[in-house]
């Protein structure tokens, strides 16, 4: 082989161009799928969808009472949301 390090290069950026790039692509649409779904869970449960849902279902009901008690539902998926999309949008910037 009369140039290693050519050989190298050309193969690290064959890695590259068949695994990273894809891989960021794909990462990025995840990143704005997540970000969506919770969106949309945060919109059901200011709906009051959600609890309705966990009031039909008389296994689950006690569970739904428990995390309401506990938690603010509505404020933490608006919490979530918002920090998905800010995870998105920093890594839409940064690629």
């Amino acid at each position: 082989m009369k140039h290693p390090n050519l050989a190298a290069m050309v193969s690290v950026l064959t890695i590259v161009l068949l695994v990273a790039v894809p891989a960021a692509f794909l990462v990025e649409r995840l990143v704005e799928e997540a970000a969506s779904g919770a969106a949309s869970v945060r919109t059901r449960v200011a709906d009051g969808e959600i609890q309705r849902l966990l009031e039909t279902h008389p296994g689950i009901a006690p569970i739904g009472r428990w995390i309401d008690q506990q938690v603010d539902l509505p404020s933490m998926m608006a919490s979530l949301a918002t920090w998905l999309s800010n995870a998105g949008a920093t890594f839409v910037k940064g690629s």
